[in-house]
Parts: C-alpha cells; structure tokens; sequence
C-alpha cells in the first residue's frame, strides 16, 4: 500500500531511542513520513487531540506511565489509530499477552531493525485501511467478485478470517490462513463456532478450544457487518496455543515454589557458625556457606522471573554462586565479564531478542566448552542449538521441572 505521505507520532521518553526509530522509519518505508516525537503521555494526549496521525509507536514505559495506561489511551482518543508497541525484553509475560492484545502490532526494543518495522508498520496500516474501507463500504451492494481488493488485505493476516451470513450461516469467505488452518473441515469448524451465538450481538471476544490439532486453542473475536450486500459475521481467529502452554509451565512453576521453599527452610545452619552467619554473596540465594562445597560459579538466563528465582535457589543449595540475567543480551554480557569464572550455565531455549540458541554458540566462541543445560517448555529437539549431548557437553530439561530434576540433570551434565 502507498500513500503520498504518512504522519507518525513516536511516544519514547529516550531521545536516543526515539531517534533511532525515526531514522529507521525513514530507511524502511517508500513513503514520505512526517515524525513527531514526544517524552509522555500528557504530551501524546495533546498531539492526538489537535492532529490526525497515520500510526503511533508507543513504548510502555514512561514517565508518566504505568503498563498498558499508554496504549489504552491512544486507543481510546483514536479509535481506528494503527499502534505499533515497543516492549522491554524483561517485561512479563502477561504484559506481554495484554499488549499483544490491545496494540496492532507489538516489537522488542532489542529486535526492532529495518525489516522487523517496517514489516509491523506495513501490517498495522493495512489492517487499519481494511477497516476503514470495509466500513464505508457497508451500506453499498456489490457482487463478492469486487471484493478481490478486501480479500487480498485479508489474506496477509496470520490470523483465520471466517465471513458468514447473519440469517443461515452459510460460509461467505474464508481467507487463505483459515483455508490452510482447516481446509476440507472449514464447514464444520464454521457449525461448531455458530453454537456459541456468535450472530445475536455485535461483537464478541473469548478464548475458545476448536477440532484443530495444530491449533486447538484460540482467541475469537467476532463482528457483526454488511459483506457483499447481506448481513454478516465475521469471525477472526488468533492461535494462542503456545501463549496457553507458556502459561501452563508458569503455573507448573509456581506449583514447584512450594517445593523450594521446603528445600531452602531444610538446609541447617551448624551451631559454631549460627552466630555470626556468612554472608551470601550477591546474586546467590543462600551464597556458597558452609552447607555446600562451592562449587564455582553458575549462569541462569531466563525471561521468566519466577523460574529465575527457582533455579537460583536450587543453584544456592547444591554450592553454587549464581548470577542471573532475564534475556540474551545480558546473559552474553555477563559471561563475557565472568567467563573466568563462570563453570555451569543454564539457558532457558525460547527468549524474545537473542534466544537461547544464540546464547549457546556465543557461549561457546571462547572455546571453554562449559557444561550448559539447555531449558524449555516446547519438546521440539528440533531446535536444540546441538545434535550431540555428549560432544557438546551439554543436556536437555524439558519444563516444567522440580528441584530433584534440576539436580539429576547437573550431576549428570558435570560426571557426578
């Protein structure tokens, strides 16, 4: 889609930031932008009050900002306003989902790059055109062949798009994701969504399961409107299935808390040095003290805190000093000033920016070859940044784990 011009609002408190993303915007994007730049959420107000803006890029945190207080305003003031949202790499998960579901489009600051933008920018403003356009176009008869121009818009979500008619739910238009989603069963996906009224209200959003083994889990939404001259629904599908397993390991690990807590209340503390306890050192939950032998020092990079904190207190019991980072870019950091140091790393597998495939070979540029257990909650060995466990020195721990799964795989990663 090309327009003659484009005007752009950067909401960023970091001048430096904000820079960056309008010199990108004008590298990425065949169209003419006008940027305007402002620190906070006052500020944006004001700009989305007095002018028209073709997409905002907000970041969530601000000065005078909580959460998600940024994107729903824009929202609210521009109802049909394309956002774009910038997240931080340790912003948690359900931040992440909210902001997902309440922006456009959502980019890590730390990945945002020429291609990842404009790719974002281009999607936002495709889906806002769409629309606009396909609510002027409501109250006009046209034949479904005209409508080639819609489908085409369409056809680009990564969403399932289903149109049906209001009065016997015939199927009207499928895109080409729903298409490849359920192909020969689209008819019957179409009966089982119907069963849930989608027709008698206006508008319509829940997570739903579908006959779909790829897919089972969705976020639906639906939208009463006029398509090729009939009253119409149109029902469009989210995959969230990776969000609801992301969600069942957090929740697996909140269960095993418990089970730490147990571990750390179970450690003694002998009667000649319970006066006057060592002192743990910084980013060791119980420090090297006189219950372990120590044995060096350990890396835990994982963008879940709770798990961070899990695996720092497992860390701590067995004599580890641990060091702890929630994304790529800081685990990488940290090896580099520790790498001397540093004798075991735990790498959580599936991170926002640098994943934990990236951090594993960068781990290795030193030729160190380390012990590092590789974590994560999807069984795809696919993706393992290894084929040999044993050549790389290196094992697998499916999550969700416990304290005694943690210890198991460490002895056996380090030969004991």
């Amino acid at each position: 889609m090309t327009l003659p011009h484009v005007n752009a609002l950067i909401v960023e408190s970091d001048g430096d930031r904000a820079t960056r993303i309008c010199a990108l915007l004008e590298e990425t994007l065949d169209l003419a932008i006008r940027c305007r730049q402002v620190s906070c959420l006052s500020e944006a107000k004001n700009q989305l009050i007095e002018m028209s803006w073709s997409f905002a890029i907000v970041r969530l945190r601000l000065p005078d900002a909580k959460g998600l207080e940024a994107l729903v305003e824009a929202r609210t003031r521009q109802n049909d306003l394309p956002v774009i949202a910038i997240l931080e790499g340790d912003d948690p998960a359900a931040v992440v989902d909210a902001a997902r579901s309440l922006a456009s489009e959502c980019l890590f600051f730390e990945e945002i790059d020429q291609a990842s933008l404009g790719q974002s920018i281009r999607f936002a403003l495709e889906r806002g055109e769409m629309l606009r356009e396909l609510r002027e176009r409501q109250s006009v008869q046209v034949a479904i062949d005209d409508e080639s121009k819609y489908r085409d818009l369409i056809d680009r979500i990564d969403d399932a798009v289903l149109v049906v008619s209001e009065g016997l739910g015939t199927l009207l238009f499928a895109n080409e994701t729903a298409e490849s989603w359920f192909g020969e069963t689209v008819g019957e996906t179409v009966v089982d969504l119907l069963e849930y009224d989608l027709r008698k209200v206006d508008c319509v959003e829940m997570e739903i399961s579908i006959r779909h083994p790829r897919t089972p889990n969705v976020a639906l939404k639906s939208k009463c409107l006029e398509w090729a001259g009939q009253s119409a629904c149109m029902i469009v599908l989210k995959d969230i299935s990776k969000q609801k397993e992301a969600e069942e390991a957090y929740r697996n690990s909140l269960r095993q808390l418990e089970v730490i807590g147990d571990l750390v209340e179970s450690v003694e503390i002998p009667t000649e040095v319970a006066d006057e306890p060592e002192l743990a050192v910084e980013g060791d939950s119980l420090g090297p003290g006189k219950n372990a032998a120590c044995r060096g020092k350990a890396l835990v990079v994982d963008d879940e805190e709770v798990l961070r904190m899990v695996l720092k207190s497992i860390l701590g019991s067995l004599g580890y000093e641990t060091i702890v980072a929630s994304d790529g870019l800081e685990a990488v950091r940290m090896y580099e000033e520790n790498s001397d140091t540093i004798s075991l790393a735990i790498v959580d597998l599936n991170m926002p920016g640098l994943n934990g495939g990236e951090v594993f070979q960068r781990l290795r540029e030193d030729g160190r070859r380390i012990p590092i257990l590789v974590t994560s909650g999807i069984d795809d060995f696919d993706t393992l940044p290894f084929d040999d466990f044993e050549k790389e020195n290196s094992r697998f721990l499916m999550k969700p784990f416990g304290a005694t799964d943690v210890r198991e795989a460490i002895d056996l990663l380090i030969g004991n």
